[in-house]
């Protein structure tokens, strides 16, 4: 399993996570992406826009091979959006889970993509009332679980990937594109 460590979800890491996953890719390498406390909490800058958030989030649900996060302190925005995108999440006692502004949970694709880890109703009830999820609220919904990524059967796990990752991915690329023209709505 091919080891990323993060320190943020700025611009500079999300292009360097795109190529290390492209090169985990073309290997089919199984991926754990690390971040410490706060590299998980991103809200939607004024200059950013769709096009820096999804790619990366769909490059995460389609890899070849497993994607695992493990993630510490507030999970925020893109964040979200990560976690819900990975095949396997693991969290330090101390993470919360939310989906920030409806403008950031529509840009990055947090709001969509927890749609197709949780029910529709749990995810618009995260995103009308901003609700942060505790760790355990988030193991209870699905979102995280209570393993150690190091034990995952690799080979067992991508052919399980294989197998959900197309359920969840038809229509998401044009569900995430509608998406991206609503922030202009919830931005105005």
């Amino acid at each position: 399993m091919q080891t990323i460590d993060i320190t943020s979800l700025d611009g500079e890491t999300r292009a360097r996570l795109t190529g290390e996953l492209k090169n985990a890719a073309r290997a089919r390498d199984a991926v754990l992406i690390r971040g410490a406390a706060g590299a998980w909490r991103h809200e939607l800058g004024a200059d950013e826009t769709a096009a820096d958030f999804h790619p990366l989030a769909l490059s995460l649900m389609t890899h070849p091979a497993p994607v695992a996060l493990s993630v510490d302190g507030p999970v925020t925005g893109f964040g979200a959006a990560l976690v819900a995108a990975a095949d396997v999440v693991v969290a330090s006692d101390d993470v919360t889970l939310s989906m920030g502004s409806a403008a950031t949970a529509l840009a990055t694709g947090a709001f969509r993509l927890l749609t197709t880890s949780v029910s529709p109703a749990f995810a618009q009830g995260l995103a009308h009332t901003g609700r942060t999820l505790t760790r355990a609220e988030a193991i209870t919904a699905g979102l995280v679980v209570d393993i150690d990524v190091q034990v995952i059967d690799t080979a067992g796990a991508t052919a399980i990937k294989r197998a959900s990752v197309a359920d969840r991915i038809a229509g998401l690329t044009e569900a995430l594109a509608y998406d991206a023209l609503l922030v202009r709505t919830v931005s105005s």
